[in-house]
């Protein structure tokens, strides 16, 4: 579970950051476009009161602030809150209207609406599709998800999201559908093109990693990735000429040394001064490492 939770929703800690549930403002005294989110502790605990790891949204308004924030609501919503002046974003868009439309009401619901319902829903729903749709789109115009293609898309989405709810499917019209795919979403089945967005650069650096590791894992007949990186092999299947269980660790170790050092060199060379192989300041480095070692440290804390 937590390893899964780690591979799927590993977030980058924030120091000035904090992931907070949505709450009502019920006395209405904030304002329009007024926030209410507690930084910093208090001299007296006494001071602290209802709301703990909490965000407060006022109730007052044109527009409530949940719904700008990707279709947000009050239900049970969690948003991120980052006032590191160097991550806030340098333009703010006009928010995207996710509006769900008016759900289809039936006075007396019955098992036979139900059964219909369901059938409906497992031949119409298109999220899977729409997503990939977006994703293909995003990397194949220049300006990414601004493009109008992707706009559309994403009020579909939303759309889409919310069909269990207001049995509503949304219509996917021909001109949206995708011709080619982007190489790093692995259409096998479909006409694809090399993506010159950094995703395909991820993927094309991960995928030699993975071969890499894979033949050296065959090599030795090592079951597992964690054995290679950690040095501890609970079992090899190839018969290897070296008895105490140290010398054979010691061994495939260094055997993979030449494997760690090329990929680490590549990872590097972000940090690289143009056209050298000298590497800019120290304090980036370290800030990295900080990085890694908070994300890690944070979601063992959480589990």
């Amino acid at each position: 579970m937590m390893l899964r939770d780690i591979k799927k929703k590993a977030k980058i800690r924030v120091d000035k950051g904090a992931f907070l549930l949505g709450v009502l403002d019920a006395t209405e005294t904030l304002q329009e476009n007024q926030i209410c989110c507690c930084v910093s502790d208090p001299c007296n605990p006494s001071s602290r009161k209802s709301f703990s790891r909490r965000i407060v949204f006022p109730a007052i308004g044109y527009r409530d602030i949940p719904s700008e924030c990707s279709g947000g609501d009050l239900g049970g919503d969690y948003f991120t809150v980052i006032y590191d002046e160097r991550l806030i974003p340098p333009k703010v868009y006009e928010p995207m209207n996710y509006e769900a439309r008016k759900p289809k009401m039936v006075a007396n619901v019955t098992m036979e609406d139900i059964q219909t319902f369901f059938v409906k829903y497992i031949l119409s729903d298109k999220l899977g599709m729409i997503a990939n749709a977006h994703l293909a789109k995003a990397d194949f115009f220049e300006i990414g998800a601004l493009h109008g293609q992707c706009k559309r898309l994403a009020q579909l989405h939303s759309d889409a999201v919310d069909f269990p709810k207001t049995g509503n499917s949304p219509e996917f019209p021909a001109e949206l559908c995708v011709s080619k795919f982007p190489d790093f979403m692995e259409k096998t089945d479909k006409p694809s093109y090399e993506s010159q967005k950094v995703l395909d650069d991820a993927r094309k650096l991960k995928r030699a990693y993975d071969a890499d590791i894979r033949e050296f894992m065959n090599q030795f007949g090592i079951m597992t990735e964690i054995e290679v990186t950690s040095g501890y092999i609970v079992n090899t299947i190839t018969k290897v000429d070296i008895k105490k269980p140290h010398d054979i660790t010691k061994s495939l170790m260094d055997a993979s040394i030449p494997i760690n050092r090329h990929y680490r060199k590549l990872f590097e060379q972000e940090f690289y001064i143009e056209e050298s192989t000298i590497i800019l300041p120290e304090v980036r480095n370290r800030m990295e490492a900080k990085a890694y070692a908070c994300i890690t440290c944070h979601i063992i804390h959480l589990n």
